[in-house]
């Protein structure tokens, strides 16, 4: 992994599209048309038609598949309340988008396909050597690991020479930790309704109680509750407050920021994403609760992924270590050795995601956990564990595994 400067990325263009709760629900080709009328959009803007052949594409997918080369990957569900892949289940994902390209007019072979955590990783250890994780936090969680090849089973690499398992030292490894915990996670009253009211209660436990897509949700169940048996907001429910996912993360976000003593900012949002019945304003001692609230859940979430990066470490340091017992091969001992020797000093965890970026103190309370938990071992056996932005990792890291092929 060599380092480069970041003034050698250049981003021709971008552009953004707002995912709807309309577009979720698009089964089958419908989104993925929907996606190539934007992939078409955004390619117009920049090609000259100088290409001859069909145009390379390198996509970071943030769902689900069973990956059988770098090109392609076997649909699987997808959560977050996309409907996308429920007439395409066990499909070709490459196929499918060169498939809707293709039906707008344009031609493009699909050559690399990335989680978007590993495509995290990839885009940090672009700029940073010591790069050796990739985390996403923000509508979802998911983090990727460098790991030796032996740790994972070999059918997971699909039909490959024997010369690729011989030479192969260290593979990136999409862990999908938001599957992760259930059944093991400390879960309260209000997970469990949120749970109860989901439609796939049991695809993502980790997910549900650290990402983006549900910090406003919980939220929400736990105000009800106080409203009931607390008397906040004077006993009586804002009616929008009723409607499931509808306190998001971003509003008790931008509450958080306001740190004034009396909170007139997050009064007023609050108050205009949610007016009580009545007409009359939350009292100060209504949003102090609403806040208290949103940090606390805010907290849970940054420490149970710190922990999360720390047992993923943990076991990179085990991996490596079985790796030297148990290698034949000179070189991937010694590939092993400078994976602890960097373990051992600084490892750098890529991260990037509107949680983790933007949620007030997020960051800061993740790295501190994440060092409580590093200086709990032998000096010798941690370095520090320093979690690092990764700009645009979707688009970079997508390009940075193109430009290996």
């Amino acid at each position: 992994m060599t380092a480069h400067g970041e003034e050698s990325m250049v981003i021709l263009s971008k552009d953004t599209c707002k995912i709807t709760p309309e577009l979720k629900k698009l089964k089958g080709m419908e989104f993925f048309d929907w996606m190539a009328t934007r992939i078409l959009d955004i390619v117009s803007k920049v090609d000259n038609n100088s290409h001859t052949g069909p145009l390379p594409v390198g996509l970071a997918w943030s769902f689900p598949i069973k990956q059988t080369s770098l090109r392609g990957g076997i649909l699987q569900g997808m959560g977050k309340g996309f409907r996308a892949a429920d007439a395409l289940l066990d499909q070709d994902l490459g196929d499918i988008i060169q498939t809707a390209c293709l039906g707008r007019g344009l031609r493009v072979e699909v050559a690399a396909i990335v989680n978007d955590s590993a495509a995290a990783l990839l885009s940090g250890a672009y700029i940073h050597n010591a790069t050796r994780f990739g985390l996403v936090l923000g509508t979802g969680v998911n983090i990727a690991i460098h790991l030796p090849v032996r740790t994972v089973g070999y059918d997971k690499f699909g039909i490959r020479p024997a010369s690729w398992l011989d030479e192969a030292s260290h593979v990136i490894v999409n862990t999908e930790l938001g599957m992760f915990g259930y059944g093991i996670l400390p879960v309260t009253r209000w997970d469990a309704l949120l749970n109860a009211n989901h439609p796939k209660p049991a695809f993502q436990p980790l997910e549900h109680i650290v990402s983006g897509y549900y910090l406003g949700e919980v939220a929400r169940f736990a105000i009800l509750d106080a409203v009931e048996s607390a008397g906040l907001f004077g006993g009586i429910v804002p009616s929008s407050l009723l409607a499931p996912y509808s306190l998001d993360t971003e509003t008790l976000s931008l509450m958080e920021k306001d740190t004034s003593p009396c909170l007139e900012v997050a009064r007023s949002l609050f108050h205009k994403k949610h007016p009580s019945d009545s007409g009359t304003p939350p009292t100060l001692a209504d949003i102090r609760a609403v806040c208290a609230l949103a940090s606390l859940i805010a907290q849970r979430s940054a420490a149970i992924v710190a922990a999360s990066v720390y047992a993923l470490w943990a076991l990179k340091v085990e991996a490596e270590n079985e790796y030297i017992d148990a290698s034949l091969v000179q070189t991937h001992t010694e590939n092993a050795r400078a994976e602890l020797a960097i373990l051992q000093l600084r490892t750098v965890v890529a991260f990037n995601g509107s949680v983790i970026e933007r949620y007030p103190h997020y960051l800061a309370h993740c790295q501190a956990v994440i060092n409580s938990l590093a200086s709990a071992k032998p000096s010798s056996a941690a370095g520090t564990i320093d979690l690092v932005p990764a700009k645009e990792s979707s688009l970079l890291g997508a390009v940075v595994a193109l430009a290996s092929l």
